[in-house]
């Protein structure tokens, strides 16, 4: 039998008469009380409850909290073409929205964390098929609208740290070409890819972008001038 002055755990009545705030506070302060393995494991307990293969397996805010901490392993493609009118390299690119947490508003090239799901249930290497479809598919970067013509080449890969934190990435260019629906607009733009670096439009670029547009255009160059003479 429980003693008289033990601390009992509130009803479901009572903790409902607390607002968000103050149970994220009082969660808060009984985590920080308790030994660094116990804390452990009961943010590990956290982690488990959210599904590792859904299109989001971690919240916002344990998402920034992780990649703060250890690097992610992503991916981020060059989006490139010949423009039909001026013969001139130009590449697609998107802007992050106001309320981005590490880039509100700049420009950049498409990019993702690879999640579990990109990869299949058995051990082994596996490629890139399903980290492009999350940024050229129906449901990614572009929304469908940009059609992948060929394979993507790779042109560099490094250990990098940026504003979210370390990363483990791979760049990849790929030659594209606007899907062309008149009932579906393309998302982002093209840009010609010598001017957007020298001349950023209104919002920037994300720092480190202009280089691999640089890097992967000369690649795209040598690659179409490869073709041409064959």
């Amino acid at each position: 039998m429980a003693g008289a002055n033990q601390l009992q755990p509130p009803t479901h009545a009572e903790t409902a008469e607390v607002s968000l705030a103050e149970r994220a506070e009082l969660a808060a302060w009984l985590l920080g009380s308790l030994p660094v393995d116990k804390q452990s494991e009961l943010a590990a307990g956290v982690v488990d409850r959210f599904p590792k293969d859904g299109p989001y397996p971690l919240p916002p805010a344990l998402f920034r909290a992780y990649a703060a901490r250890m690097p992610l392993s992503t991916a981020e493609f060059v989006p490139l073409r010949q423009s039909p009118n001026t013969g001139n390299i130009e590449v697609a690119l998107t802007q992050r929205p106001p309320g981005d947490p590490w880039w509100p508003r700049q420009f950049h090239l498409a990019g993702v964390a690879a999640l579990d799901r990109d990869l299949g249930e058995e051990h082994g290497d596996y490629g890139y098929d399903s980290v492009m479809e999350r940024i050229f598919g129906e449901e990614g970067e572009f929304q469908g609208t940009l059609r992948v013509i060929g394979e993507p080449h790779l042109f560099h890969a490094c250990l990098r740290r940026g504003i979210r934190g370390p990363e483990q990435t791979v760049f990849q260019w790929v030659e594209v070409e606007p899907v062309g629906d008149p009932d579906k607009p393309m998302v982002g733009q093209f840009f010609d890819a010598a001017a957007v670096v020298e001349r950023p439009p209104e919002g920037g670029l994300i720092i480190g972008h202009a280089e691999r547009i640089t890097r992967a255009a000369a690649a795209f160059a040598i690659h179409k001038a490869l073709i041409d003479q064959s």
